[in-house]
């Protein structure tokens, strides 16, 4: 989760280098779970989970505009939405935002850590676009 925030906010401020890095860091937390303590449809679960990070952590990787990452992060939000509600995996309060405006007005969630909006999509052009839409 933590490798997943700070990819969130240095997207938020338009910063390439610290989503590369936060890329990273979470591909090398992925790898480094040992399901052992899970069995049955939480050991399926976590490998499915896992099969996702790994391979949409291994694209954002090879992808050099920040602005084509951010579809990337899209789809690690909702592995991450469910990696949270499958697991209960959570640091202190988490809330789930939604931009509506975002990938030509399709939409795109987040996971942030507080209730401000400061929107990962748009960064620094559209920070505050964007509404809660749940608590985890």
């Amino acid at each position: 989760m933590n490798a997943y925030l700070q990819r969130k906010d240095a997207l938020v401020k338009d910063d390439e280098e610290a989503v590369n890095k936060s890329v990273g860091v979470m591909a090398e937390k992925v790898s480094a779970v040992v399901p052992s303590q899970l069995d049955g449809k939480g050991l399926e679960a976590w490998q499915n989970h896992k099969t996702l990070y790994e391979t949409k952590l291994k694209e954002m990787q090879h992808i050099a505009d920040l602005e084509k990452k951010r579809p990337y992060f899209s789809h690690i939000s909702e592995i991450m939405y469910c990696t949270v509600n499958s697991f209960g995996l959570k640091q202190g309060n988490l809330f789930v935002a939604f931009c509506p405006m975002a990938f030509n007005n399709e939409g795109a969630y987040w996971i942030s850590q507080n209730e401000e909006i400061k929107n990962p999509y748009f960064g620094e052009k559209m920070l505050s676009c964007g509404e809660i839409k749940e608590e985890l």
